[in-house]
């Protein structure tokens, strides 16, 4: 028997994620050394036109502008 989500008891706190691609030779490294090379991020913060992304596996924490960020691509 399959069950069915029950959206009226779930935490109000869904995870929201972004993905990343590295752009800097410094972002190329802390992908495949902190990240290891996963590029889906939760987004802990968003001010303005920046997120404040952690790694999945929570080592790399960092801020990344939607616009032109030197480091980083962003989608969603």
């Amino acid at each position: 028997m399959r069950h069915q989500l029950d959206y009226a008891h779930l935490d109000e706190h869904i995870m929201e994620t972004a993905f990343v691609i590295p752009i800097s030779k410094k972002a190329k490294n802390r992908f495949a050394n902190m990240m290891q090379s996963n590029d889906e991020c939760i987004i802990e913060q968003h001010k303005g036109n920046k997120l404040f992304l952690a790694s999945m596996n929570q080592k790399y924490f960092f801020w990344v502008a939607l616009d032109n960020d030197p480091d980083w691509m962003v989608d969603f």
